[in-house]
């Protein structure tokens, strides 16, 4: 007897077919992954830029707002034949008055990293130092916090430091302190301003500018300790200053507020205010290049920032102090030459990032001509202008 429906032969996929449908979902799932990999690649570094350097055009938004207001607070005083004030004679009957000059007990100054001396940093890093005056009304007694004018001495330099000194002590035993390129600050505040009693020093010694600088180098001396010195942003490998006057050769004002027109020649005749990069308003040896006792009309100011990834990278390569093997001999001593170094570094960053097996170097550079509100003269009052 048969059954009334007949069963239905099998049917089922070939090993074949099984294999050929296991490549393509694989293919499918390999292309789901990789896109994935490369979304969250593309996030991280977007997270990374955004955060690295969000710090550190923070940081150099601040200092161009303060050194803006950079002032030496001059008057004029008579002096006679010899350079004297009156002050200077112990009888003022001696003193015979021949001219007005101008005079100041608050100091601009820009020199070298190198030659800072500053206690508590592994080493100075790559660049320049800029140190001045403003009406920036930072104290440490809050009872003073609404007089909002009072002078404070302020410092801007690149350092190679620990964060140990910096970071709370609780800290210090669960992790290992990281050391960093980092911009440091000079901020003292209001009550330990000690700028009046070094020039009151200085006077008293005649005129030694070592004394002049002792509010300054006395606070440094003693780093992160005095409580006058904080990074105020990390991973910033180099700072470059450059104090200009507002007129070329010609006489006729640039009108110049950005960096590459500058910079555009080679020899840049509006760099010979400082042509070394060092530049003290209070050294009477300056005074044949710019009066002494004023301030620069303009200054340059640039900053090369990289990011986290990038710096412990570079120190897993070439240890610690990785950017002197980026920056080449006789580096930034000449300002005419200020462009031309600067795209120095910038070579040697994209050489590494395109070698085999280098580094990929990501770095942002900051920089801007900054027009100082303080300044009295857009060229020496002995030039002559047509």
């Amino acid at each position: 007897m048969q059954p009334a429906h007949p069963k239905a032969p099998d049917h089922g996929f070939s090993l074949v077919e099984l294999l050929l449908s296991m490549t393509v979902l694989t293919s499918i799932m390999l292309m789901f992954v990789g896109l994935l990999d490369q979304t969250q690649k593309t996030w991280e570094f977007s997270r990374t830029q955004i955060s690295q350097f969000r710090e550190a055009r923070l940081a150099y938004d601040i200092i161009s707002k303060n050194v803006s207001q950079a002032t030496l607070n001059a008057y004029f005083e008579q002096v006679d034949a010899k350079g004297k004030r009156a002050s200077d004679y112990a009888d003022p009957k001696d003193f015979v008055p021949k001219e007005f000059q101008i005079q100041s007990e608050l100091q601009f100054r820009t020199l070298q990293t190198r030659d800072l001396r500053v206690s508590g940093i592994v080493a100075p890093g790559p660049g320049h130092a800029l140190f001045f005056q403003a009406p920036l009304g930072s104290t440490a007694d809050q009872r003073y916090g609404p007089l909002t004018n009072l002078l404070n001495g302020r410092g801007y330099f690149v350092a190679l430091v620990s964060d140990d000194s910096f970071r709370p002590t609780f800290l210090s035993s669960m992790y290992e302190p990281k050391i960093r390129y980092r911009l440091m600050e000079f901020l003292p505040p209001t009550e330990r301003n000690q700028v009046y009693a070094a020039a009151n020093e200085a006077d008293a010694n005649g005129g030694q500018l070592t004394d002049r600088a002792k509010w300054i180098t006395v606070p440094l001396g003693t780093g992160g300790n005095s409580g006058s010195l904080r990074p105020l942003a990390e991973n910033i490998v180099a700072f470059l200053v450059s104090p200009r006057e507002a007129v070329a050769d010609t006489g006729r004002a640039t009108g110049v507020t950005d960096m590459a027109a500058l910079a555009a020649a080679d020899r840049d005749s509006t760099a010979r205010v400082a042509p070394r990069f060092v530049y003290d308003s209070a050294n009477p040896a300056d005074a044949s290049r710019w009066p002494l006792h004023t301030l620069p009309p303009l200054i340059v100011i640039t900053m090369v920032a990289i990011d986290e990834v990038t710096a412990m990278r570079l120190e897993e390569r070439y240890g610690q102090r990785f950017m002197d093997t980026f920056i080449p001999p006789n580096w930034m001593q000449a300002a005419d030459a200020y462009q031309r170094d600067l795209n120095q570094l910038i070579e040697a960053f994209n050489r590494e990032s395109t070698r085999p097996g280098g580094v990929d170097v990501s770095y942002k550079v900051f920089t801007s001509t900054i027009r100082i509100n303080g300044a009295k003269w857009s060229v020496p009052p002995s030039s002559k202008s047509p």
